[in-house]
C-alpha cells in the first residue's frame, strides 16, 4: 500500500467509517484561494496596520495592490492542486465586491486576502464540486469568512452588504453542492459517522460566519462560533508544542461539545515586518537600517534578511513548524496524551502534501516588491531552495495512530499496520531536514526544542 493522498480518506475506509470527523486530522491551507489574487485591494480588507495603510493611501492603487498583493499570497498551488495533496480543510475569504481592475462592475463574491482574487468564489467551487465528483469517498470541511473572525456578524462580518446578497451567495454555494451538503438537522457530527456521511453523500461541512443572517440559519452550514480555532504560536517560537503535547483532552472535550478543533500555523508578520517591506519597496533609501530593524523584529540570532512577501513569512515559519509537527508525531507514538486537532491550516502547502521550507517562493504571482538581503550578494544554498516537509504524510499518521488504537480485530490490525507503513514511507520521502542558512534565518541548532518535562 502506497499513501494516495488525493484519496486518503477512501484508503483509510476501513477504519475510518465508524468513526467521526471529529475523530480526525485533516491537513489545512491558510487563506486556500490566496494563489488567485489580483492586484485590486479588496473592499472591507482588514489587517493592514495603521503605519503601513498611511503609507500606502499615498501611492497610486495598481503599485500599492502590486505591494499588497505579495503580502497576501499564502498559497501557490490552486485549489484541486491543494486537494489532491490531501488538503481537506479549506479557509475561504470572501467578500463582495466588483470585478477586479474595473473601475465600475457588478458586485459579486470573491475571495480576499488584501487584494482579492481574479476569479469569482463560485467559479473556485464548481472546480471542487468537479473534484469530489472524482473522489467520492473525499470529505471536506469549509471555514468561510471575511478575515478569519468568526463572533462578528452581519456588516460589521461583510460590510456593506444586505443579509439578503450574503443568502444568495449560500443559494449558489448550494446549487453547486447540492446533496453533497452536510444536513445538520439529521444529527449532530459528532453524533454522525463517517460512514454515514458516505452513505447519505453528504461529503461538504460548511461551517459558516454570520450563520444566522448569512445562511437564514440553513440546515445545510454550521455556526462557524462552533470552531475551536487556536493560534498559539508559529514558527521559531514553538509555540504550539505546549498546547499539544495535552491536545488529546482538549479534542476530547471539543468533541462532547460538538465543536471542531483547529489551529493555524501561518504566520501574521508583526507590523514591523510589514512596515519594513514598505520601507524597502519605496524608499529604500536606508537600506541597512530597514533591515536591521525587521531582523531584530523577528528574533532569529544571525539573520540578515528581511522577508518581504508573507510567502517569504511563511516558507520561514514552515522551516521551524516541521519542527513542531515532526517532534509531536514523534512523541505521540508512545504518549497518548499528544494529539493533533481536527485541522491544522499553514502556508505553502506544496505538490505532495509538503510544506514549503526553504528560500524559493513557491509559484509566486509577481516578483518579489524589494531585496529584503542585508547584503544584497548574499548567495542561497541551491539545495535547500525547494525544501519542504512531508505535512499531509503526518496529519494523515496522527490519524491512522489515533483510529488504530481504538481497534481490535485482528483485520483491522492488518489494514493499521498497512496503512502506518504507508504513512512513515510517505514521511520518509520529505523528513525534516535542518541546515545552517543563518543569513535567511535558519539555523539548525536553535531553538533549542524543550522536553516534555519542561513543557
Amino acid at each position: 500500500m502506497a499513501l494516495d493522498l488525493s484519496n486518503w480518506m477512501g484508503q483509510l475506509e476501513p477504519i475510518m467509517g465508524n468513526q467521526t470527523l471529529l475523530d480526525l486530522s485533516l491537513p489545512g491551507a491558510h487563506d486556500t484561494l490566496s494563489f488567485d489574487l489580483s492586484n485590486t485591494l479588496s473592499d472591507g480588507y482588514l489587517g493592514i496596520d495603521g503605519a503601513l495603510s498611511d503609507l500606502l493611501h499615498t501611492l497610486t492603487p495598481l503599485v500599492a495592490g502590486s505591494f499588497i498583493r505579495s503580502l497576501g499570497q499564502t498559497q501557490g498551488l490552486n485549489i484541486t492542486s491543494l486537494l489532491d495533496a490531501g488538503v481537506r480543510f479549506v479557509d475561504l475569504r470572501i467578500m463582495y465586491t466588483g470585478k477586479p481592475d474595473t473601475l465600475f462592475s457588478r458586485r459579486d463574491w470573491y475571495s480576499l486576502h488584501g487584494c482579492q482574487s481574479q476569479h469569482r468564489v463560485i467559479t473556485h467551487l464548481q472546480h471542487v464540486r468537479r473534484w469530489l465528483d472524482e473522489h467520492p469517498k473525499e470529505i471536506l470541511v469549509f471555514w468561510v469568512s471575511r478575515h478569519g473572525g468568526n463572533a462578528m456578524t452581519g456588516t460589521d462580518q461583510y460590510p456593506a452588504t444586505t443579509a439578503e446578497e450574503r443568502q444568495v451567495f449560500f443559494e449558489s454555494v448550494k446549487e453547486v453542492f447540492q446533496n453533497l451538503m452536510f444536513d445538520a438537522s439529521l444529527g449532530p457530527l459528532k453524533d454522525t459517522s463517517v460512514a454515514t456521511m458516505w452513505k447519505r453523500g453528504c461529503r461538504v461541512v460548511w461551517y459558516a460566519a454570520d450563520f444566522v443572517e448569512s445562511t437564514n440559519s440553513s440546515k445545510f452550514a454550521l455556526d462557524a462560533m462552533k470552531l475551536d480555532n487556536i493560534g498559539p504560536g508559529d514558527g521559531a517560537s514553538l509555540g504550539s508544542l505546549r498546547l499539544l503535547r495535552t491536545g488529546a483532552a482538549t479534542l476530547a472535550r471539543d468533541k462532547a461539545a460538538d465543536r471542531f478543533f483547529i489551529m493555524s500555523l501561518s504566520p501574521n508578520g508583526p507590523w514591523c515586518q510589514q512596515e519594513s517591506a514598505a520601507l524597502l519597496t519605496y524608499l529604500p533609501l536606508r537600506r541597512k537600517d530597514i533591515v536591521d530593524r525587521c531582523v531584530k523584529c523577528l528574533g532569529i540570532p544571525g539573520m540578515e534578511w528581511c522577508p518581504v512577501t508573507l510567502q517569504d513569512m511563511g516558507q520561514l515559519s514552515n522551516y521551524y513548524n516541521q519542527i513542531v509537527l515532526d517532534t509531536l508525531y514523534n512523541e505521540g507514538e508512545t504518549n497518548e496524551a499528544v494529539g493533533f486537532p481536527n485541522a491544522i491550516y499553514i502556508d505553502d502547502v506544496d505538490t505532495g502534501g509538503l510544506i514549503r521550507t526553504g528560500v524559493s517562493r513557491l509559484n509566486p504571482l509577481g516578483p518579489p516588491p524589494a531585496d529584503g538581503l542585508l547584503h544584497p550578494q548574499s548567495q542561497v544554498p541551491s539545495e535547500h531552495q525547494e525544501a519542504g516537509f512531508a505535512f499531509s504524510a503526518t496529519m494523515v499518521g496522527a490519524t491512522v495512530r489515533r483510529l488504530c488504537r481504538r481497534l481490535l480485530t485482528r483485520d483491522e490490525e492488518s489494514i493499521c499496520g498497512n496503512a502506518t507503513q504507508a504513512v512513515n514511507a510517505a514521511r520518509q520521502v520529505a523528513p525534516v531536514r535542518r541546515w545552517d542558512d543563518v543569513v535567511h534565518g535558519r539555523r539548525a541548532d536553535w531553538p533549542p526544542v524543550p522536553s516534555m518535562a519542561v513543557v
